[in-house]
């Protein structure tokens, strides 16, 4: 089941989360909503984890002042 707030967002049913466009809801529902982080920081001691890829890279940047390696 899916929700509309305002005729402009698309809510989850199964949490509070909301999103303008329906493809982010779908990938919500696919890959995160319900389902325990499967990324982890890469240093020691840290215990930071997170459902994307790229939240857990910019927190290395941010908090570890990672450079992160272009490929």
């Amino acid at each position: 089941m899916i929700l509309f707030i305002d005729n402009q967002y698309y809510s989850c049913c199964q949490c509070t989360k909301s999103y303008k466009y329906f493809s982010n809801l779908c990938r919500h529902l696919k890959l995160e909503c319900g389902k325990e982080p499967k990324f982890f920081c890469p240093i020691a001691g840290c215990g930071y984890k997170s459902k994307q890829k790229t939240s857990v890279i910019c927190h290395a940047i941010m908090k570890h002042k990672m450079v992160q390696s272009s490929k």
